[in-house]
């Protein structure tokens, strides 16, 4: 499925209403197919990118988590932690992410929290500031939606990964032809 980034982000809100009341393990499995099969965001399981059900040792035992690992080239980018999409962002969801980030086997500086609204993260490892980025579940035209911020992030999280820069070194707004 080759959709623009309005329309994959469209798509995702209407699939986000069809099953905004489903059980977590429901909405995590919608999720793991808009990455892995219809690759909404250019990710492939078959090439590695997307794991699911990973283990990591917390405490005494291992666990399994976070939902989904996103990688390029076996090397882990971000965590992203599904929840049920009618709940609101609670405390305990964040620091479960944030635990994710600064887990020593990931160490990753982006996590992102879906439930009620997608929340992003960006965890600086050296002075322990956090960021975060909320981005409600609304149509957008042209666009113009929240939801671009998500699609924009993800294609950050790539190109810095490979050593790319970012989305604006390759689409500069002081060009005519890039802006808006």
């Amino acid at each position: 499925m080759k959709l623009n980034y309005t329309e994959a982000w469209n798509f995702i809100v209407e699939e986000r209403n069809k099953f905004f009341n489903e059980k977590e393990d429901v909405v995590q499995k919608r999720w793991e197919s808009y990455f892995a099969e219809a690759e909404l965001f250019g990710y492939s399981k078959i090439k590695g990118d997307i794991k699911v059900g990973e283990k990591l040792h917390i405490g005494s035992k291992d666990r399994e988590i976070p939902d989904i690992i996103i990688c390029i080239g076996n090397i882990e980018q971000f965590v992203v932690e599904l929840k049920q999409l009618s709940f609101p962002k609670t405390n305990s969801y964040e620091l479960q992410l944030l635990t994710y980030l600064s887990h020593p086997s990931l160490r990753l500086p982006v996590g992102v929290l879906i439930c009620e609204k997608i929340y992003i993260y960006y965890y600086d490892h050296s002075d322990g500031k956090i960021i975060n980025l909320e981005i409600p579940f609304e149509k957008g035209e042209d666009g113009h939606s929240d939801g671009d911020v998500l699609l924009h992030a993800v294609t950050d999280a790539i190109l810095g990964a490979s050593g790319l820069g970012d989305i604006g070194s390759y689409f500069p707004q002081k060009k005519k032809k890039w802006k808006d």
